[in-house]
């Protein structure tokens, strides 16, 4: 089984980010057009959600206050307000 921090960091799929959210979450973005939501604390996947279609690879993501702001390689933008 291999470190989870490696994981996060070399994981194939993985192309953008991480930024973090909220102090309690590191978000990256993937090839498939999702992103993943790491908890700080124990570098667990916490969530994964569908922000492109699978072919529109995230491209870089921004963090505010309660938003993520996410881009893919075809220049479409999309402000996802974060709950919880």
């Amino acid at each position: 089984m291999g470190n989870r921090q490696e994981d996060l960091i070399r994981g194939e799929s993985i192309i953008s980010g991480p930024v973090v959210l909220r102090d309690r979450a590191a978000v990256v973005g993937m090839r498939d057009g999702k992103i993943r939501f790491y908890k700080l604390n124990s570098l667990s996947v916490q969530d994964e959600s569908p922000v492109f279609g699978s072919n529109e690879k995230v491209q870089t993501l921004a963090a505010f206050k309660d938003m993520i702001a996410a881009s893919n390689h075809k220049g479409k933008v999309k402000l996802l307000k974060i709950i919880n």
